[in-house]
């Protein structure tokens, strides 16, 4: 998820709205793989994979350091772009649609895609946030909440996912848990733009911001 915190918890802009590129085959850690029939494919998947866990813990430790909102943008534009890949093509291009249908309004389409993305790539953690973010629209936090764990699991640095989760657990009142996850968040994209609300949690949990 990606959602923007102001006075009346309303989201801005969402995962959902922004057209990522698709179809590429690659695998790895952060959210996919690609299983192979044969040992010359499976090498090629490892290359592959160990080519994407670089590339993304190259760009984590760019994003870490970037020097402003301008410079961190275009680099977690390509963290998203790694984790939109699925490793099969058949699946990016249901991904894309469900993205499509989504941006226009199209959210029963957009969730029917995305559960038979789930059915086919269970392990797609992109997947899982873009219905956590669909569910969250609709104001089934708590569904979105699970959604966001799954998330998790397959990709413990899902900035997108930890901000989504502050977010619910505001507008849910459990300000300790939702100042955790914005934290976890922030540590890994110091510009989320969630980080606005870091001040307003920060006084409810400690009594002052930090």
């Amino acid at each position: 998820m990606r959602t923007t915190f102001r006075s009346a918890l309303v989201p801005l802009a969402v995962c959902l709205t922004i057209a990522l590129a698709g179809g590429t085959r690659s695998a790895g850690t952060d959210g996919d793989s690609a299983s192979e029939n044969n040992t010359h494919r499976v090498d090629a998947g490892e290359t592959t994979s160990q080519q994407r866990a670089a590339t993304l813990d190259e760009k984590f430790r760019a994003l870490k350091a970037a020097s402003s909102e301008a410079t961190a943008e275009p680099i977690a534009a390509g963290i998203w772009q790694l984790w939109l890949r699925s490793g099969d093509a058949v699946v990016d291009e249901m991904m894309q649609d469900a993205i499509t249908a989504s941006k226009l309004g199209a959210r029963d389409r957009a969730l029917m895609l995305i559960e038979e993305v789930l059915k086919r790539k269970p392990e797609f953690a992109e997947a899982w946030n873009q219905r956590a973010t669909i569910r969250f629209f609709e104001g089934r936090y708590d569904e979105a909440l699970a959604d966001c764990a799954e998330v998790m699991k397959r990709n413990p640095r899902h900035f997108g996912a930890l901000a989504g989760m502050a977010v619910i657990a505001t507008s849910q009142e459990r300000y300790a848990a939702a100042l955790l996850a914005l934290r976890r968040a922030i540590d890994l994209h110091p510009f989320l733009k969630e980080r606005d609300l870091l001040p307003f949690l920060e006084t409810k949990v400690d009594g002052k911001p930090l």
